[in-house]
């Protein structure tokens, strides 16, 4: 091979060494591009996620042999957050914490002579679900008589969950009549649950100027729940002497005054979760809803097909009238003001419980 002289490089070991530095070049060149694609890429699936998330369908996963329609929303970050960030990171080195995964399912009945009127209030339940997250769980079909399949379809949801490990169920059930319509989706249910430090609290229920109003409730996922809601169904068994005026839901209130019941509910304000179309008559006591909550109920409405429309219309033209997120709205100060109020009653009643308790003595 020629020699250049002088020179302490033959020209076949230049010529060699310049082919190695395009070599070097062109990895490092194609090394640089496959994670800037890659990164693109991930970038691209993590944002369709994310709008998934918030904005995206809900999917029928499941139907029991009753009818009942488990509804989940899509996102993979509820299923498999873990596999797709250890994955991303390993590519190109992106790290998050996925979202929390949502603790509070839905549930409601829908048939009758009203069902077209329901649908469309539904839809504003699975958009609300949407937003925050929840699976949603639908019945389409009578399994018991007249309103009784209500308390059957949510002890079947109860049993479901409770069959799960406790790292994978939900939490709460959100009980919603389907003549319910959601106002404001951008106000998560996590706000109305009870403070941790009433584990105690299995129910949370509103009344109106006839007493209990089941329309809407909020349930624990629990064995005591599971109890509840069983004393309700078998109640016309075991108690056939009891006047029903209103059939499940007079049920159910006579359940909650049961001595293994009434200590674990608590009465909340309806105007948080059940208000109504107008105030029934009430002067003192404001039943009706006001911009900012959550939905509201055509409770005791014969034609609810045209309350139902008609509050479907201010939403299509008065959105922003209604639609604002809990920070625009005073439900943080009224429910922890309630909270607070109900534990300074639950200490007092405590002192007064203890003070004429002739083993005091033993405890100061």
């Amino acid at each position: 091979m020629a020699s250049t002289k002088g020179s302490i490089y033959t020209v076949g070991d230049v010529e060699s060494d310049e082919v190695h530095h395009s070599l070097a070049r062109m990895r490092f060149i194609m090394a640089r591009t496959s994670i800037l694609f890659l990164f693109i890429v991930s970038l691209i699936l993590a944002t369709f996620e994310f709008t998934k998330m918030y904005h995206g369908m809900h999917v029928r996963i499941q139907t029991s042999s009753t009818g009942l329609e488990t509804f989940e929303p899509t996102s993979y970050f509820f299923h498999k957050s873990t596999a797709i960030n250890n994955r991303l990171t390993k590519l190109v080195g992106l790290n998050w914490t996925s979202p929390q995964r949502p603790t509070i399912g839905k549930c409601t009945v829908a048939h009758g002579k009203h069902n077209e009127a329901y649908q469309r209030a539904i839809d504003t339940h699975l958009a609300h679900s949407k937003v925050n997250g929840y699976t949603m769980f639908l019945l389409h079909q009578p399994i018991l008589d007249g309103l009784w399949s209500k308390e059957a379809a949510l002890l079947e949801v109860l049993l479901l969950q409770l069959a799960k490990p406790a790292e994978e169920r939900l939490e709460w059930l959100m009980w919603f009549d389907a003549d319910t319509v959601i106002i404001n989706k951008l106000i998560s249910l996590e706000i109305f649950l009870p403070p941790a430090h009433r584990p105690d609290v299995h129910l949370l229920f509103t009344k109106d100027w006839n007493g209990l109003n089941n329309g809407v409730f909020l349930i624990k996922v629990s064995a005591w729940s599971v109890d509840f809601v069983s004393s309700i169904v078998s109640f016309r068994t075991y108690r056939p002497e009891e006047e029903l005026e209103f059939t499940e839901q007079s049920a159910m209130e006579k359940v909650m005054q049961m001595d293994q019941y009434k200590d674990h509910v608590v009465q909340c304000p309806s105007q948080w979760w059940n208000a109504y179309p107008n105030d029934g008559g009430e002067e003192n006591v404001h039943f009706d809803h006001r911009p900012g909550q959550l939905l509201v109920h055509s409770a005791g409405i014969g034609d609810k097909g045209k309350v139902i429309d008609e509050w479907l219309g201010k939403l299509a033209h008065q959105r922003y009238l209604y639609a604002m997120p809990a920070s625009g709205t005073n439900y943080k100060e009224q429910i922890e003001a309630f909270w607070r109020g109900l534990d300074e009653e639950r200490e007092a009643n405590d002192d007064n419980d203890t003070k004429d308790d002739p083993r005091r003595a033993l405890w100061d």
